[in-house]
């Protein structure tokens, strides 16, 4: 029985998972989200996997709104599996709770953790922290695809619930004073040569390259660094903390897998 296996990645690692978990399952057909355009969304697979980092304790907004895109269908197997470097909290809870809303059940939800990779934040992680976490994803994903095999019906993952009452005020914060305008503080230094990479990378189209330099649009960027940690010369910056920090991709990606539009300049 098929598989459609619908994902959307930044940098990388939820791509890695979605691979990793299409080769334990078989017959799978690997989707990209920001690809899928924006109409309604279907497919004959009896199994539905949505793959996705998880961004400020929450399903990034693209992910959400192809949620919204899919059409449901009450006889199909739904399943859910959230990448993160720290925590997940509420998310799946959350996701679970919008298929619901769409006449869908998502019948399982896992979490893969994954390398950290929020530059604006923290520093890139020592290598050999970096091959702990892979090693345990690979043997969280083979759990996954047994489960996802049987077509069971699991507890949907995540952390206490207090946790997630918790972080409830922050997260709104968040939302109406940070992520509203989070690319105001992008910016590029002299090593820029115009190569158009962000551009295409961008999930969202909120890059354009004017006079050989990115520009923001500042209407949805979606906060998934893609531009920043992408950039072959390390020239797109974010306030001041990322000049002196390094940056990170999934070393199993290449950029060109997560291209969302062609690359206009080389």
């Amino acid at each position: 029985m098929k598989t459609t296996l619908f994902y959307f990645s930044g940098t990388g690692n939820s791509l890695q998972v979605a691979r990793d978990l299409a080769r334990e399952l078989g017959d799978t057909e690997l989707v990209s989200i920001p690809r899928t355009g924006t109409g309604s969304v279907a497919t004959e697979s009896d199994c539905i996997g949505i793959v996705f980092p998880v961004y400020n304790f929450r399903m990034p907004t693209i992910v959400s709104q192809f949620v919204d895109r899919l059409a449901p269908d009450g006889n199909k197997y739904y399943f859910a599996v959230c990448t993160c470097g720290m925590l997940a909290v509420g998310t799946l809870r959350a996701a679970a709770k919008q298929f619901k809303s769409r006449g869908m059940r998502l019948l399982a939800a896992f979490i893969v953790r994954m390398p950290g990779n929020a530059i604006v934040m923290y520093d890139v992680w020592p290598e050999k922290r970096q091959q702990k976490r892979f090693s345990e994803a690979a043997q969280r994903i083979f759990e996954i695809a047994e489960a996802v095999k049987a077509r069971k019906e699991t507890k949907i993952e995540g952390g206490p619930l207090p946790l997630d009452w918790l972080l409830r005020l922050p997260q709104a914060y968040y939302d109406r004073f940070v992520f509203r305008a989070f690319d105001n503080k992008y910016w590029v230094d002299e090593k820029c040569n115009g190569c158009g990479i962000c551009e295409a990378l961008c999930p969202t189209t909120n890059i354009k390259i004017v006079n050989n330099k990115p520009t923001w649009h500042h209407s949805h960027c979606e906060y998934c660094l893609a531009c920043l940690n992408w950039c072959p010369q390390h020239a797109i910056q974010y306030g001041k903390d990322t000049v002196k920090r390094g940056r990170y991709h999934n070393p199993s990606v290449k950029a060109k897998d997560l291209f969302v539009r062609a690359l206009k300049r080389t």
